[in-house]
């Protein structure tokens, strides 16, 4: 029996629950193929079997036969491991799986985001709003590769922070049923220091940091007579990295849930005997930190605004076509790059201020 699955490269977490399902009927995998997207089953005796998908992986250690992984199904750099244990003690690791998805996932959003800026569909719309006998059939082609190349680039996207949720062990918090005040502290990422000295003050004032939604700190009666802070800032994830530090004590308060650019808030109760905890004590690592922040920050906004810049010029220097439309998306984009400019201008502030700060913690 054959059976066509599109995207299962994508769906990780599905296929493998999908071909469980096949196997408990009764239908056992019994090739795939990676290009016609074609997995081949064989009519057999219907029992538990556990799947793991693989990419890039090598040959089958001896830990994992020894945990009952089997007959890995190969095509090309993919395979699929079988268990047909009653209980897996341990699963194979999947961070070369997880990078392939991670990597397409952020092509794709790079390859829509300078399609529509560059396509000649943008003109053909404003030319077709412009005139007036419009042509809406010269859009159709370059208008349908944009949904269809946007459709693709949503579904990788939504599949690849799934997965990571997944990798992460992102589950959520459990939520309090205390009574809550909320807080909104704008820009609070490019100011880590800043933002955890404000939550120390909160905490003496009698209040605890209970989650964070953006811009949004929501806080609740503290409980716990000492509570450390973190605010920090990673460029890329490693695998186990909420796992390690949920492991310490700390409680995460907020991530941004993604692998790459990464901000958190944790938190730690500790006794009053007890030295205050904190992710590192070394002075000099903090300062990295900072400095490995900002560089980040101030690119990713001076990017922004370069593109904004772009798109400035085009709207008042060139000769665009003149209507209702175009002139408000000439004062959005105006608006837009003030309001990025004083982003830009509150992140250089705010990186010196954090190197005064420093000297405090």
């Amino acid at each position: 029996m054959k059976r066509f699955r599109w995207f299962w490269s994508y769906r990780i977490q599905s296929t493998e629950k999908w071909l469980e399902s096949m196997a408990l009927k009764g239908f056992m995998l019994k090739d795939f193929n990676r290009f016609t997207r074609i997995f081949t089953f064989n009519k057999t005796t219907p029992r538990k079997v556990t799947y793991s998908i693989q990419y890039k992986s090598c040959s089958l250690p001896d830990r994992l036969q020894k945990a009952g992984w089997r007959d890995p199904l190969k095509a090309g750099k993919w395979s699929i491991l079988k268990n047909e244990a009653s209980h897996v003690p341990f699963y194979p690791s999947s961070d070369s799986l997880f990078k392939r998805i991670r990597l397409h996932a952020y092509l794709f959003l790079i390859i829509s985001i300078f399609y529509l800026s560059t396509s000649p569909v943008n003109f053909l719309i404003l030319k077709s709003f412009d005139d007036n006998n419009p042509n809406f059939a010269s859009i159709i082609i370059p208008l349908l590769i944009l949904l269809l190349l946007a459709s693709v680039t949503i579904f990788v996207f939504i599949s690849y922070r799934a997965y990571e949720k997944y990798m992460f062990n992102l589950n959520e918090e459990v939520k309090n049923s205390r009574k809550r005040i909320r807080k909104i502290r704008l820009a609070w990422m490019y100011q880590p220091l800043q933002t955890k000295k404000w939550l120390d003050e909160m905490h003496r004032k009698g209040y605890e940091l209970d989650r964070v939604y953006a811009a949004i700190f929501t806080f609740v009666p503290s409980k716990h007579e000492k509570i450390a802070y973190e605010v920090t800032f990673e460029p890329k994830l490693k695998s186990d990295y909420y796992t390690l530090h949920k492991e310490i004590g700390w409680k995460l308060k907020y991530t941004s849930n993604m692998s790459v650019l990464n901000y958190s808030i944790w938190s730690m109760p500790y006794s009053e005997q007890a030295p205050k905890p904190s992710f590192t004590y070394d002075i000099a690592e903090k300062r990295q930190q900072i400095k490995k922040a900002f560089k980040m920050n101030i690119t990713i906004t001076l990017f922004l605004l370069l593109v904004l810049g772009q798109s400035l010029y085009m709207q008042w220097v060139l000769d665009m076509p003149s209507s209702t439309f175009t002139i408000v998306l000439k004062y959005l984009i105006t608006f837009m790059t003030f309001f990025w400019i004083i982003l830009t201008t509150k992140v250089i502030i705010g990186y010196k201020k954090e190197m005064n700060l420093l000297k405090e913690f």
